[in-house]
């Protein structure tokens, strides 16, 4: 670093990056909020807004103010506070690891916390939420936790590597465990996170722990909105998911974070914000991110521009989708959602959705037969896509083929899967009424009578 030279702003730059700005488009916000306050702009440009995030320049005071104005966040959260100005800051006395171990030893009774107790203590706060073969392999795990913060006050690498493979076996769950006991088990995991990573440590430790405890929340909120249909709770998760990645500085957990937000918007029918966290996505794409990261983006946009009713930046999006799978690079672990076939399954529910049935049958047909044996969840909506694609020319087609969607949620639940069965039976009119459909919804009321989602 020259001397004299301020680090990189990082905060500044991710909360541009997280609203999907330019430079220039962070300055032309700056410059309308000036105007707004009936204050004169003096020529602010978008190369000075650069040397903010690269340390070159501090901002000017009022600059400041608008900064703070623009984003709607503190100066503290925008790193515009220099070491003397946070040495201002009042102290807060908000030991979270305490709190935790507090909460431990309540649930055992007792203060001294030996391996089988500080387990119970635990299971009984939801923090290891394992299933039995897992807690066989992963039992050593709380209690290497618990003696790691016990003896460091605060946290160390052991720590997060315990945590991490947490993580990582609640992502391999999610494909073979009910939905709803598994959501139970990962917003534990999360609240165990934010505990922990509220003790602090070196940057390197604490970035870590962020990344997987992003990647959790991620999960929680996947689990609420596809697989649950509970899009309050998913929102709550997936904010804290976009919080976290903030400390991680993760680019790729960033942009995969925002596009689960577009599918919450394109939901409540708003197509603003939907293309707005699209955008902001495809921001954070542009740094460290693998082609079939980026592949999964585009077939996101596609998706969600074809329910918001704009088919040429859907079908552009399919068309960038298809190019960049061919290539091979670096990808997150966490993107197991996510192939060739589950590209074809997104293409063929956009052309279905805009009004392309043979080009859909094409793409979902395609996807049946790359999907691995025991892809149910992907499968079921596969199906009953197929399905809504005959709905119009073979009643008899569509009721085979929500019947095998049927069959698929019967083996792994999945919400999403069983609306578009619905959706499917919604349309059939009642000149299509036959057996097959009364079948049909005797099926589905035995499924949610059974509550599949437990």
């Amino acid at each position: 670093m020259a001397s004299g030279q301020r680090p990189p702003n990082r905060q500044l730059a991710w909360a541009r990056l997280q609203r999907g700005w330019s430079h220039e488009e962070l300055r032309i916000q700056i410059v309308r909020a000036m105007k707004a306050e009936n204050e004169t702009d003096t020529g602010l440009s978008r190369n000075t807004v650069r040397r903010w995030e690269s340390g070159e320049r501090a901002p000017e005071p009022r600059y400041r103010k608008y900064l703070v104005i623009v984003f709607g966040m503190p100066a503290d959260q925008l790193g515009l506070l220099d070491p003397e100005e946070l040495a201002m800051r009042p102290v807060q006395n908000d030991d979270g690891i305490e709190v935790l171990w507090r909460l431990v030893s309540m649930f055992s009774g007792r203060g001294d916390m030996d391996r089988e107790t500080f387990l119970k203590g635990l299971l009984a706060f939801g923090a290891t939420p394992l299933l039995p073969s897992l807690l066989e392999e992963k039992a050593e795990l709380p209690s290497r936790l618990a003696h790691q913060i016990n003896s460091s006050g605060g946290l160390s690498t052991a720590v997060v590597e315990d945590f991490e493979a947490i993580t990582v076996s609640q992502r391999h769950l999610y494909w073979s465990t009910a939905p709803l006991p598994l959501y139970t088990s990962v917003k534990s995991h999360v609240t165990l996170g934010q505990e922990l990573l509220k003790a602090g440590g070196p940057q390197a430790v604490t970035r870590r722990l962020a990344v997987a405890l992003s990647e959790s929340a991620m999960l929680a909120g996947r689990i609420a909105f596809f697989d649950l249909k509970r899009a309050e709770p998913a929102e709550a998760d997936l904010t804290l998911a976009l919080q976290a990645t903030e400390e991680a500085g993760d680019h790729a957990l960033a942009a995969a974070v925002l596009a689960h937000v577009s599918f919450l918007a394109a939901h409540n029918g708003d197509a603003s914000a939907a293309r707005a966290t699209l955008a902001a996505a495809v921001a954070h794409s542009r740094h460290h991110t693998g082609p079939m990261t980026r592949a999964w983006l585009s077939c996101v946009e596609a998706e969600v521009m074809a329910s918001v009713n704009d088919p040429a930046t859907s079908l552009r999006a399919l068309s960038r989708a298809e190019g960049l799978l061919p290539d091979e690079g670096e990808e997150p672990e966490w993107l197991d959602f996510f192939d060739a076939s589950r590209f074809a399954g997104f293409a063929g529910h956009a052309h279905h959705v805009l009004g392309q049935p043979d080009k859909a049958r094409a793409h979902l047909e395609t996807s049946l037969a790359q999907l691995a044996p025991d892809a149910a969840k992907q499968k079921a909506v596969i199906y009953a896509d197929l399905a809504a694609t005959h709905i119009d020319d073979d009643a008899e087609a569509a009721c085979t083929y929500a019947g095998q969607a049927l069959d698929q949620l019967s083996e792994s639940w999945y919400a999403t899967g069983y609306d578009r069965v619905q959706q499917v039976r919604r349309q059939l009119t009642s000149s299509q009424q036959n057996r097959q459909v009364l079948e049909l919804e005797e099926r589905m009321r035995s499924m949610i009578g059974n509550d599949q989602s437990s």
